[in-house]
């Protein structure tokens, strides 16, 4: 059993033996030999990751630890408040948070380069192909206007896999001379989806909206979304459908910040993460300012041939049946510095 006490040899006058307790770090280092390291720690919440299921086990409270313990161990908790100086479940909580493994992204799917302040949770990766046939055949699926435009579409698929440290990515505009029903929106989606992993939280951009970017109140609330336990898992933030003239000093701050910091919604303090997300604006005959123009890179398409059915499910399909083939092709492309 797991307990915050032991035995002592000594008896009491009555013949029964002492329980004197045990000291924190003898807690939290019996925890980590029992779970192999676990439970680990993204911002301020503590998960366990389910190798039999592939779920992620949020732990947001004392007693949620506790009963994972129980659970996992297969022991019962022993545990008393009788013995002065006796650790409560608050106190080996925090004790546990402050001394565990720790990550800035959760990832079903690999980054390039590997990161080591990312725990990912994919299996096995494919041996890349020569060919790329499969990268190739998701990026046919979408409808570039331009020769350029096809060459553009296949890096903004590959940006979110990369990041390094301070090394800035650019804005991404995805616009359409034929205006709605070009798929814009949906070449986002579908990247979002490719990078998720079996995850839905994170196979969904962080959605936003350009009217609210520019209310300057609207920033603290932008930034505890990034910093929550869903936006952790994205890759990909889309500000859908902006049209007219549009100017966002506060996302083109955002897009070259090497860190996001600020509150999180579950209130543990100021927390910060790496600013390896890919921003996205999809546009409809839109025109951007200087500041957002300098950081973009602009992809045109076009509608889709008459006579296209199913789409979305079709590339939905393919990705579920090729998704780490398309990031192992992707990543031997990089490889070999094409």
């Amino acid at each position: 059993p797991f307990t915050n006490y032991r035995l002592s040899p000594a008896a009491d006058p009555q013949g029964k033996p002492f329980r004197e307790p045990l000291h924190i770090s003898d807690l939290v280092n019996d925890i980590k030999r029992r779970f192999w390291d676990f439970p680990r720690r993204i911002g301020g919440s503590l998960y366990d990751h389910d190798r039999k299921t592939g779920s992620i086990r949020w732990l947001e409270s004392p007693q949620e630890l506790i009963a994972w313990i129980a659970e996992k161990s297969g022991h019962p908790v022993s545990w008393t408040k009788m013995i002065e100086g006796a650790v409560n479940y608050e106190q080996i909580y925090a004790a546990v948070r402050a001394n565990c493994i720790y990550y800035d992204l959760i990832s079903g799917v690999p980054n390039w380069p590997k990161r080591e302040d990312v725990y990912y949770t994919h299996g096995q990766l494919p041996t890349p192909d020569p060919a790329a046939r499969c990268f190739n055949e998701f990026c046919e699926f979408f409808h570039p206007s331009t020769d350029a435009d096809r060459v553009l579409i296949r890096a903004l698929v590959a940006t979110p896999l990369y990041y390094k440290q301070k090394v800035d990515r650019p804005l991404w505009v995805i616009d359409s001379e034929h205006g709605q029903s070009s798929g814009k929106t949906k070449l986002v989606e579908m990247i979002a989806l490719l990078y998720g992993g079996d995850d839905p939280e994170c196979g969904e951009p962080l959605w936003m909206d350009g009217n609210q970017l520019n209310n300057d109140n609207n920033g603290d609330r932008i930034l505890r979304r990034l910093l929550s336990r869903s936006g952790r898992k994205k890759r990909l933030v889309l500000v859908d459908n902006v049209e007219g003239y549009f100017k966002c000093q506060f996302l083109a701050q955002l897009v070259t910040q090497g860190s996001i910091s600020g509150l999180p919604p579950y209130g543990h303090g100021e927390e910060t993460r790496p600013n390896d997300l890919t921003y996205v604006i999809t546009a409809n005959s839109a025109t951007v300012n200087r500041d957002l123009a300098n950081r973009s890179m602009f992809v045109y398409l076009v509608k889709p041939p008459p006579g296209v059915r199913n789409w979305e499910r079709q590339v939905q399909e393919f990705i579920r049946a090729h998704r780490l083939q398309i990031i192992a092709d992707i990543i031997g492309i990089l490889e070999r510095g094409a």
